[in-house]
């Protein structure tokens, strides 16, 4: 596994959906948006393995994670499905 740094910028909210961050909520979030990334590269976003909207990280390294055991997936839209992991 790498150990990648989680990364955060500020931008406005068109500019972070067009370097692709993903959000859940749209509703819930202002004309600017604090954008969360994983990558190796500081400023690079666009490259980054994730980004998305969110109002904070929960790791600040990708090592902190660990190992995780997906054991469930439920389609919750169209085109959506949740994640159920442990």
């Amino acid at each position: 596994s790498q150990a990648l740094p989680v990364r955060s910028i500020r931008l406005p909210k068109n500019e972070a959906e067009q370097l692709g961050a993903t959000s859940f909520f749209r509703e819930k979030y202002g004309d600017e948006v604090n954008i969360y990334y994983i990558g190796s590269d500081e400023g690079k976003v666009k490259e980054a393995y994730s980004k998305e909207f969110c109002g904070g990280p929960h790791v600040e390294n990708t090592s902190a994670i660990g190992s995780i055991e997906l054991y469930k997936v439920e389609k919750i839209g169209a085109q959506s499905v949740r994640i159920y992991a442990r």
